[in-house]
């Protein structure tokens, strides 16, 4: 709840002064602009209920998700909620339909980002894996450990990793172009290795959106 002071102005005309209404003290509860659509498909048996969210951070008719498609051409659709009242289709596999067209096909198997724009009606899928590598997990250097989006944690997860002592960062699609290392839970672009102190067997999230992660010793 955020505190607040408003008063009303009122014009009659460019030659009389303006008049003030008496201040008035409001309290006002700021309510995300953020809205969200959904991806269920073949992936995850075609359940509206658990399916992938896609977000629009702002509402502006851009919406974000990230998908783990377990095979290649695997069929999807778009809900407005969770259930099929209203979905997007296609017939081209680029435009999107509002109640209308086919199911919606991934050609590719794995982990992909899709980006779909209810103002221009279209919807992209790219390649989108993250991966932890570095001395202190099994692939070392050479090799990433997959994550997986967790659509419940909004990360990007993996669980039951063996770390040893040594270090690791975060980089995208198996290449240094994107990068991510850090210190104390926090995710820094290009940043220092992160130090893993401890052996073990670990549970790590990765949060893109606030820049943070999460080692979790089991």
């Amino acid at each position: 709840v955020s505190k607040v002071e408003a008063r009303v102005k009122s014009t009659i005309s460019a030659f009389v002064d303006p008049s003030y209404s008496n201040i008035i003290k409001l309290e006002v509860t700021p309510y995300a602009l953020i809205s969200y659509l959904y991806a269920p498909g073949a992936y995850q048996d075609w359940n509206p209920s658990t399916a992938n969210t896609l977000i629009s951070a702002t509402s502006n008719g851009i919406y974000e998700g990230y998908i783990d498609f377990l095979k290649a051409n695997s069929k999807f659709k778009i809900t407005l909620a969770r259930n099929w009242d209203e979905s997007y289709g296609t017939d081209d596999d680029i435009s999107i339909i509002l109640n209308g067209g086919r199911d919606i096909n991934a050609p590719n198997a794995g982990s992909q980002k899709i980006v779909v724009n209810t103002n221009t009606n279209k919807f992209t899928l790219t390649p989108y894996s993250w991966g932890v590598i570095g001395s202190a997990q099994p692939g070392g250097w050479d090799s990433d450990t997959d994550m997986l989006w967790d659509d419940t944690l909004k990360m990007f997860v993996v669980d039951n990793i063996v770390l040893t002592s040594g270090e690791i960062k975060f980089r995208l699609n198996n290449d240094w172009g994107t990068n991510y290392g850090g210190a104390n839970g926090n995710a820094i672009s290009g940043g220092d290795n992160i130090a893993i102190t401890e052996s073990g067997t670990y549970k790590i999230a990765f949060d893109l959106t606030n820049l943070k992660y999460i080692l979790t010793k089991k």
